[in-house]
């Protein structure tokens, strides 16, 4: 093949390669198009679509601007270092500040109010951590002004994810924390008021007392005389309008003492159906003179001490029945008790129930009311304030009870509530040891106590209590004295009071455990204090048992047989009293229930203790008179509980509770106390001539030979 053909064939190989070469290149050039086109299109609904959603976030993000700005809330964002980044319009109207003056200025310099410097610091530690948080905060606005704000704030990111700065929520509450300011104000001020009230009413009640227990006093001093009928019968209005008024003026106290929250519940141990029985009885003999049967019934578990506090149950059922009977002219006047004990309580149910005038339904929603009376014309026939439902409304809601009343016109009501009490420890209750007919055998007889007892009248007392069985004893007046005759002296039981100047029994009991020949004598404690919250101070001191004061025969003798006898049970023996012609009766104006209970048929013996007590008291009050100038509130307690128990032995148990009541306040420190001294006194010389008729009773009863 020669040059030509060689070079032919090179050049048509080449022509085919280009051909090819471009037939490629336009293939490519048209898919490079078709893809162009696709950009094109594709970058054109994305523009849309951008577009779109440019306004929908712009719409959205006014839709929720314009709600936050018609919610009052005004937004403020600032960086980590707390310059402000953006304000929205309602943060500039709240603050006073335009949008430029804020943007780049330091916002706690320029806004915070410096003494919540502190708070704002932990929140924004709170927000670089990335918590959000809620306070509240002032605000200096532009004028000065300073505003209260609640603040919701949280941290906002940035791209990457890291904290750029915080972003807060301002809500202005300023008007509500004036208001909260003014409402608390008027609430001191609502408080001075109420204590500036009670106290003016305890202080009129007080002097208002003082002279109207000197007539009332006076009154019976002459009604104990000789007068004509006529003289009776205007000394009697004068008795009986002076009582009404007493009543009044107590009422009104108490309505101002329970509105004040100055009535606390206290817890004592008390026999559940002594206490019912007393109140049926008082109501009984007021009864007499009006066609009334005065009944109690008790059902469920019986029971006898319970824990709670017996005054203001005592003044609660005082209240139910005393306005039972004056609003029954005949019938039926029932107290009902129900008691359901459960494992750490006792749940007890009372009913009173009267055949009176019963109330009309539409007055039934008002009776709890202070001074309602159902119709004028039953506050004339009946008397009263209108005080005593609603005393008694109040002092069950503070026992955590609610008072029920069922009632007809014409067929009489019924006043009903539920209270708990609590559960006492029968080991210490003396009551509940079954010791009831044992007779002193002659080695009990033999066996040796010592009473350690300051108080002359209730040594007189535990010198019969003994003497009756014949048992040998020995009485020392106080802690120190106790203490030197166990050095000396074996003995098979201590009686230990509590309260005695110098050495208290707990410092004297402590002191026998520790040496002697008496360290595991039996000791019991006598004391007119409540064992609650006491009884640790007892185990410490190596007390074995606790007998409260005042204590009847029954008691008495029933721990002496539980720790000498053989527990089997206990009488008071055989001795003989001088006979008495016929059974003397207790004066009704007395507590006859307790005064039987003490002294039986021994009338040598109550009249001893009535003597004692008369010629003791008047220099006793003389001297807790003059303590008033002292203000020593530790003298004074001691003192108010020595007497405390006294009033009890002589059938006055209403004084016992006074007393009781104004030791408690000596006790937390209360000044008040001595300001109600000089009341005590002239409650106690208003009965100095009810003691000195049973005196003279008794003497005529023991000594008929020598009556005039």
């Amino acid at each position: 093949m020669n040059e030509l053909d060689v070079l032919k064939r090179k050049i048509e190989r080449e022509r085919l390669a280009r051909k090819q070469a471009e037939s490629i290149l336009e293939q490519k050039s048209l898919e490079l198009f078709e893809v162009n086109a696709r950009l094109t299109k594709f970058n054109e609904e994305l523009e849309t679509l951008v577009e779109l959603r440019s306004a929908q976030l712009l719409s959205s993000e006014m839709r929720y601007r314009s709600m936050i700005e018609n919610m009052e809330l005004g937004i403020l964002e600032v960086d980590n270092h707390g310059f402000i980044s953006e304000a929205h319009d309602r943060f500039c109207t709240m603050t006073g500040y335009t949008r430029e003056e804020l943007i780049g200025q330091n916002a706690k310099d320029l806004l915070l109010v410096p003494e919540f410097e502190p708070v704002m610091k932990l929140q924004h530690d709170q927000r670089q951590r990335g918590n959000a948080g809620s306070y509240e905060i002032k605000l200096r606005r532009k004028d000065g002004s300073e505003a209260w704000v609640l603040i919701s704030g949280a941290p906002f990111y940035d791209e990457n994810g890291d904290i750029s700065g915080t972003a807060g929520i301002h809500y202005d509450i300023t008007e509500r924390k004036e208001l909260e300011n003014d409402l608390r104000v008027a609430r001191v001020q609502a408080e001075k008021a109420q204590r500036a009230e009670h106290e003016f009413l305890a202080n009129m009640s007080h002097e208002m007392r003082t002279p109207l227990n000197s007539i009332i006093g006076m009154t019976q001093m002459l009604l104990s005389g000789e007068l004509s009928e006529e003289q009776q019968n205007i000394t009697g209005i004068i008795s009986h309008s002076s009582q009404l008024l007493l009543s009044l003026i107590n009422d009104i106290l108490d309505v101002s003492k329970l509105d004040a929250g100055s009535v606390s519940v206290q817890t004592d141990e008390f026999d559940l159906t002594e206490l019912l029985e007393k109140i049926r009885s008082t109501f009984a003999i007021k009864s007499r003179e009006k066609d009334i049967q005065v009944g109690l019934h008790i059902t469920g578990e019986p029971l006898t001490y319970v824990k709670g506090d017996s005054m203001l149950l005592n003044q609660i059922l005082m209240n139910l029945v005393g306005n039972a009977e004056k609003f029954t002219d005949h019938g039926n006047l029932d107290i009902e008790a129900n008691v359901e004990t459960l494992p750490n309580k006792h749940l007890v149910s009372i009913t009173v129930r009267d055949t009176g005038v019963g109330i009309p339904a539409e007055q039934l929603p008002f009776i709890f009311d202070k001074f309602h009376q159902v119709t004028r014309t039953s506050t004339k026939r009946h008397g009263g304030t209108g005080l005593g439902l609603a005393i008694t409304h109040k002092i069950l809601n503070i026992l955590g009870s609610e008072i029920k009343v069922l009632s007809e016109p014409g067929k009489g009501s019924e006043f009903s509530f539920t209270i708990e009490l609590g559960i006492t420890d029968r080991h210490i209750n003396p009551t509940t040891r079954d010791i009831t007919n044992w007779s002193v055998a002659t080695n009990v007889q033999q066996r040796k106590v010592l009473v350690a007892e300051d108080n002359e009248l209730n040594q007189r007392y535990i010198d019969m209590l003994f003497k009756k069985v014949g048992m040998a004893y020995r009485i020392v007046s106080n802690g120190q004295e106790a203490i030197d005759q166990c050095q000396t002296e074996s003995f098979d039981l201590i009686l230990m009071d509590i309260q005695m100047p110098d050495v208290d029994g707990l410092q004297a009991s402590t002191a026998i455990r520790k040496s002697g020949i008496n360290t595991t004598t039996p000791i019991v404690a006598l004391s007119a204090m409540t064992l609650n919250g006491y009884r640790e101070l007892l185990d410490e001191a190596g007390i074995d048992d606790y007998l409260p004061k005042p204590f009847t025969p029954k008691e008495f003798y029933a721990m002496i047989g539980y720790y000498l006898g053989d527990r089997d049970g206990m009488n008071s023996g055989s001795e003989e009293t001088d006979p008495v012609s016929q059974p003397f009766q207790f004066s009704d104006e007395l507590d006859q229930a307790i005064l039987w209970d003490s002294y039986g048929d021994d009338l040598d013996y109550a009249l001893d203790i009535f003597l004692t007590f008369r010629q003791n008291i008047e220099g006793e009050m003389i001297y807790l008179k003059s303590l008033r100038n002292e203000a020593d509130l530790p003298k004074l307690y001691r003192v108010l509980h020595r007497l405390k128990p006294t009033f009890q032995m002589v059938g006055l148990p209403e004084l016992t509770q006074h007393f009781r009541q104004a030791e408690q306040q000596a006790m937390n420190g209360n000044l008040a106390v001595l300001d109600e001294l000089e009341l005590l006194c002239d409650l106690v010389k208003r009965q100095l001539p009810l003691i000195d008729r049973e005196i003279e009773r008794m003497n005529h009863a023991l000594y008929p030979q020598y009556a005039a």
